[in-house]
């Protein structure tokens, strides 16, 4: 009998693979992520394909278990595909190559449970505590899965999971995937921009939250296919009558799960029900939740984005294949009708591999309105969205990169973890194609649609200095509200007056080094001493931004690295969409959890980096400016 935690004579690497795995996997991928690619992949790769490929997913919250059905060709009976890596998927263009995932979610699940049903068996197995796989001596599997006595009705795969039940409601995975999904969708809040058009409640979904899930799986999921939005373009290895996904969630009690600006979305519906279609999804159908809808347009772009008329609404263009390019060239055309240098490289070495181009523009406020955390620009295989995000270093209006939502689909195979393209000369020629797509036409496009920026539209005007929100704590000579990295820097060094720092010691800033700084900190596991370090080795490396979650840009342009920066300070939170960087409450991580405590001094948020992960420690200085307000008003009140 093969042991699940044991392959051979290597327990302890094996164990190590396994808690790094997991690590390395968002809790969306772990909690339903993961579950849906097995059951999708199922669906279009096995043979033979079924005329329409169904789903079904059950969230039950009550219970903390997921389950998901497929009518695909069934799971195999070969319990080497339940260890980590023991995969048969070959085909890159598949969502799973390996068979990775699904053993994240095995090993994170108190319960884990698999009935199958090929063409030629029925067969069941059932795993208990795997998530105590670094405590148990051993998890023992048949060298054959047993017949199901109780067969599916027919050909597919019932895949069902329950996770630990966590006495603090807020620390389940369920709980926390749920808090993942809304602040990656809500990035303006819970009461603005996408949070509020889905409280609108014009969608026709059970609920906001019913809404939100949809909104995420289709821009941030497996579920997220692109293929299927080109239309016209490549076919989708979809079945001939598509695939749907009918979802059901059960949520008793809300309230006492999630915190209020969460609990509030799930409304007073207990039991809920929605179908989805796999498709990625555009402002130009998410605005027609809205009440009041912008129009949808479909203006052709001239030579260097010109010919467009339109100020107001979305218009959005769609560029496919052909035997010329021209479709593709039109997007680099220039004013005088110039194509780029590189031309004849992107028609020989890239435009045979594009699938098809989405641009979509639009208002600011549209953007973030009518789209769940605003307007990206990425790069999807064969459908699938990958974590490649387009920087734009190119064009003289860097201001417009917000007034647009770009998907490109490509036909290349990804990487191990489904995030990446393997091919880095595709990722490199399309960044070289797109940022020419930019500099010649989008960005006139861009101003020709929306008008001159910044507008009142705009978040603020930074040309205006009087007039600004005040900070509300009398004797500062800083008065205004931060607008940019100094004020941080000089807020930070101000708030010393009030003994904040007493356990930081600054040795010096500078604009020329990789960070803006280098301190000295004591943290309660620190001795006194290290606050008078030797030399520069023992000091930390500290970041200075206007909003904590700037700095995962930085993380993805390679500019900074998460395992050097030891602190990040910051006036406030900031929103910004990543799969592999996340916000959290600082309790929530390993230095929190550490005896004695690992936390710098204030210290309330940390960012996690999902594929290395390293824990960067946040001090907001906004909550801190607040209470010392609050303070000196009860002290005011009690002098009266």
């Amino acid at each position: 009998m093969p042991d699940l935690l044991n392959p051979g004579n290597y327990r302890d690497n094996y164990i190590s693979q396994v808690r790094e795995t997991i690590r390395a996997y968002s809790i969306p991928l772990k909690v339903l992520g993961e579950g849906l690619q097995n059951g999708m992949d199922a669906i279009e790769h096995g043979q033979p394909q079924p005329k329409r490929g169904e789903i079904a997913v059950h969230l039950n919250f009550d219970q903390d278990t997921v389950s998901i059905l497929d009518n695909g060709s069934g799971f195999p009976n070969d319990p080497m595909l339940l260890f980590l890596g023991g995969g048969k998927k070959k085909d890159g263009k598949q969502r799973g190559r390996i068979g990775v995932g699904i053993k994240v979610t095995l090993f994170s699940s108190r319960l884990f449970r698999i009935r199958a049903r090929t063409d030629t068996e029925s067969w069941q197995i059932e795993v208990a505590d795997a998530y105590n796989y670094e405590t148990l001596t051993a998890l023992m599997l048949p060298d054959k899965f047993d017949p199901d006595p109780t067969p599916l009705k027919q050909r597919g795969t019932l895949l069902e999971y329950g996770f630990p039940i966590d006495p603090v409601p807020a620390e389940r995975l369920m709980t926390r995937f749920v808090l993942d999904v809304t602040e990656e969708c809500f990035h303006k809040g819970p009461n603005a921009g996408f949070a509020k058009h889905l409280q609108e409640g014009k969608h026709k979904l059970p609920s906001p939250l019913a809404a939100a899930l949809v909104s995420y799986l289709r821009r941030y999921s497996y579920l997220a296919d692109v293929l299927n939005t080109l239309q016209n373009g490549k076919k989708s290895t979809f079945p001939a009558e598509g695939i749907s996904v009918k979802v059901k969630i059960t949520c008793n009690k809300p309230k006492e799960r999630f915190a209020p600006e969460v609990a509030k979305l799930f409304g007073d519906r207990a039991v809920q029900e929605f179908t989805l279609t796999p498709s990625y999804l555009l402002a130009s159908e998410s605005c027609t939740w809205s009440a009041k809808p912008p129009g949808v347009f479909s203006d052709r772009l001239g030579k260097g984005g010109e010919n467009i008329e339109k100020t107001d609404g979305l218009n959005v263009l769609r560029f496919f294949p052909s035997k010329d390019h021209s479709e593709f060239e039109q997007l680099v055309t220039d004013k005088r009708g110039h194509l780029p240098p590189d031309i004849e490289e992107f028609r020989q070495k890239l435009f045979p591999y594009l699938n098809g181009v989405v641009v979509t523009l639009g208002r600011i406020p549209y953007m973030d309105t009518f789209l769940p955390g605003g307007s990206r620009r990425i790069i999807a295989a064969n459908g699938i969205p990958t974590e490649h995000e387009i920087d734009f270093v190119q064009g003289r209006n860097q201001e417009y990169v917000r007034c647009f939502d770009l998907v490109v689909d490509v036909d290349a195979m990804l990487n191990y973890g489904k995030t990446h393209l393997t091919d880095l000369h595709l990722v490199n020629r399309l960044r070289r194609f797109l940022n020419e797509a930019y500099a010649r036409v989008i960005q006139n496009a861009a101003g020709k649609w929306v008008g001159v920026l910044p507008s009142e539209d705009e978040e603020e005007d930074e040309e205006h200095y009087v007039g600004r929100d005040e900070i509300s704590l009398a004797g500062m000579l800083l008065r205004s509200v931060p607008h940019s990295e100094n004020d941080v820097i000089a807020l930070f060094f101000e708030l010393a007056k009030f003994d904040l720092w007493k356990d930081y010691r600054v040795f010096g800033l500078s604009g020329k080094e990789r960070y803006d700084g280098r301190a000295a900190i004591r943290r309660p596991c620190d001795k006194p001493a290290v606050l008078e370090p030797a030399d520069d080795t023992k000091l930390r490396s500290i970041e200075f931004k206007l909003y904590a979650t700037e700095i995962i840009r930085d993380f993805e342009r390679k500019q900074k690295w998460s395992k050097e920066v030891k602190l990040v300070i910051a006036w406030d939170e900031g929103s910004y969409t990543s799969q592999q960087y996340k916000l959290y409450d600082i309790e929530h991580s390993s230095a929190y959890k550490a005896k004695p405590s690992k936390v710098f001094p204030h210290g309330q948020k940390y960012i996690y980096d999902s594929r290395e992960g390293a824990e960067v420690q946040v001090l907001l200085l906004q909550p801190i400016v607040a209470g010392l307000a609050a303070q000196a008003k009860g002290n005011d009140s009690g002098e009266e």
